[in-house]
């Protein structure tokens, strides 16, 4: 079985490496967008709850300069 507290805690440490000095790589929208919607099937499958997600989802929209409307369509590639 999946446990959703530890893919949530994957993607939060891939945001907290790209998001490092010690990356060469940047944290870009794209990026963003899949981890948002990685999330949202955390959260359609019951495995973390809403609020966990939308912690990490807000945190993701600042890091990446996303839009409202940007997440709202990221939303969508579930």
């Amino acid at each position: 079985m999946i446990d959703g507290q530890k893919e949530l805690k994957g993607i939060i440490e891939q945001i907290d490496y790209f998001t490092s000095k010690e990356s060469d790589k940047k944290y870009s929208k794209i990026k963003a967008i899949v981890h948002i919607a990685q999330i949202d099937q955390l959260i359609e499958y019951g495995l973390i709850t809403f609020d966990e997600g939308e912690n990490v989802i807000q945190r993701i929209k600042k890091i990446a300069s996303l839009t409202d409307d940007e997440v709202d369509e990221a939303h969508l590639y579930i």
